[in-house]
């Protein structure tokens, strides 16, 4: 999914938190920190990281 939306889209990944399993995109990076975040894990780990932090 990642590689979709940075080489077909040509957004930028621009932050990561790989114990949640997120990833932080932005289509400007020079201009905004990041705009939609991306999982990067199965949606199930993924509430499993969050109900831990």
């Amino acid at each position: 999914m990642r590689d979709f939306y940075t080489r077909v889209l040509g957004l930028t990944v621009t932050d990561e938190d790989e114990e949640l399993g997120i990833a932080f995109l932005s289509a400007q990076p020079e201009r905004e920190q990041f705009g939609p975040v991306l999982p990067v894990m199965a949606y199930d780990d993924v509430e499993d990281a969050l109900a831990r932090a």
